[in-house]
């Protein structure tokens, strides 16, 4: 092997294509418009979709592609919230917010303050 050749070896740097790196500022950002209309926490996501809230932060800073299965989670918890996303043929996309009842998001079990009973 010649000189050159290590040297591309050791100093190749791999980045995702354009289309990658557009897709996942894209999904990035459905995930924080989601948690700020349903005012969510990193963790409060990672509670009702099984991820951790260092996973959901990567995934928001673009620094990690998600698993299949992780964003379909991520979409089922926004949906089950609401909350759904369209991709725009133009880039970017819409959200639609279904309204619940009392205005308000159906609470997560973890996070109601606990019921009490009538006397």
């Amino acid at each position: 092997m010649n000189k050159h050749a290590l040297m591309n070896k050791h100093t190749k740097i791999e980045m995702p294509s354009r289309g990658v790196q557009d897709e996942r500022q894209l999904f990035a950002a459905q995930i924080r418009a989601g948690r700020a209309v349903l005012g969510w926490s990193q963790t409060d996501l990672g509670e009702r979709t099984g991820v951790t809230q260092r996973a959901i932060y990567r995934i928001e800073d673009g620094a990690t592609r998600p698993r299949q299965l992780t964003r379909l989670r991520i979409e089922k918890a926004f949906g089950d919230a609401g909350v759904e996303f369209k991709k725009l043929q133009t880039g970017g996309f819409t959200m639609f917010v279904r309204v619940a009842a009392a205005g308000r998001a159906p609470a997560h079990p973890k996070l109601s303050p606990p019921r009490r009973e009538a006397r």
